[in-house]
């Protein structure tokens, strides 16, 4: 691919020729194979491509860069996606030590409660603190040996 302008010949009896010739397309991107053909055939076609080696040069370096850069970019994005796969692997070998939910049972409670309902009838709430359950079963049994 090339930087080319393309221009159209002027005729000058049964021959085309460069002195005169008008600009059909400006700079633009051509294959280098097309330019070459029309070169060689201009004086039959009538056609002349005008390549601009020096701006092909910059654009095909600038091109270069990019894909540099990208390939640069995407190098780098691997090995992070590496790093994280070996983060996560090494997390997960790791060993999570259990806590034990299981609630501890206060048995002087238990009994407190226990108590409560022989007397009551019936359980206390739920929620009831020891120093509560006591107070009232202090109470009933005072009620009781009057």
């Amino acid at each position: 691919m090339v930087i080319a302008e393309l221009y159209k010949l002027a005729k000058y009896g049964n021959k085309f020729t460069k002195e005169q010739k008008i600009l059909v397309r400006e700079k633009s991107l051509v294959p280098r194979g097309q330019v070459a053909r029309i070169n060689n055939e201009w004086e039959a076609c009538g056609k002349w491509y005008e390549v601009y080696e020096k701006e092909t040069e910059k654009v095909f370096e600038e091109g270069e860069a990019k894909v540099k850069a990208i390939k640069v970019a995407q190098e780098d994005s691997d090995a992070l996606g590496k790093v994280m796969a070996d983060t996560l692997k090494s997390v997960k070998k790791k060993k999570v030590k259990k806590i034990d939910t299981t609630p501890e049972i206060n048995e002087e409670l238990e009994a407190a409660k226990d108590r409560y309902e022989e007397l009551f009838g019936e359980r206390p709430h739920h929620m009831a603190q020891l120093k509560g359950i006591n107070k009232k079963i202090a109470e009933k049994e005072a009620e009781l040996s009057n």
